[in-house]
């Protein structure tokens, strides 16, 4: 989990950021940096003496802010800034791939948006003798967040409508994994 800095021949630097989840490495994201020429006509600040000419980052990426916090203050600060967000990000997709191996719910559909941080789960649940319809929201407020900051457990009738369920599981989805939250949440118990 980290990043390293590789200079190019023309004065340049690539950062390499290597993402991971639980001890498995993933792909690799890079930003390229540059010393500005004496020409350059940005509109930049002056001061800025090195800027961003690529990256190949998520857009969800607040590569902006985050340049604008960090790059020409604490070079240190604005790589670990950026491998929160990417480590954040694949922790929450790999817990939703995660989720196929639980033994608690069949997962039906599940729709998300692009920074997965607005995911929603239908599901049958067999935790009672009655199977159970149910749909999960998941909400991420904070992208660099690998937790939901909201849960909410919806019930689905036959007729369609919802009915909000299970108050008291909504935190098991905020201190464990996806994976770990739904089978604690929803495996019957046992015998």
């Amino acid at each position: 989990m980290g990043y390293s800095i590789l200079p190019d021949r023309d004065g340049s630097l690539s950062i390499r950021y290597d993402t991971c989840y639980r001890g498995k490495y993933y792909e690799h994201y890079y930003v390229f940096l540059k010393k500005k020429d004496d020409d350059d006509n940005d509109d930049d600040n002056d001061q800025n003496k090195i800027k961003i000419i690529a990256h190949t980052l998520p857009n969800f990426i607040p590569l902006v802010s985050i340049r604008d916090l960090y790059l020409h203050l604490d070079f240190r600060l604005f790589n670990e800034s950026i491998i929160e967000y990417l480590n954040s990000y694949v922790s929450r997709r790999e817990q939703l791939n995660q989720l196929e191996k639980c033994k608690a719910i069949e997962i039906s559909q599940v729709d998300t948006n692009r920074p997965l941080s607005s995911i929603t789960i239908f599901a049958e649940t067999y935790a009672s003798k009655k199977n159970r319809s149910i749909k999960i929201k998941l909400r991420y407020q904070d992208m660099t967040s690998s937790h939901p900051s909201s849960v909410e457990i919806l019930k689905i009738n036959e007729d369609g409508s919802e009915r909000p369920i299970l108050f008291k599981l909504a935190p098991l989805f905020m201190k464990y994994s996806l994976l770990e939250a739904c089978e604690i949440a929803f495996l019957p118990a046992e015998e």
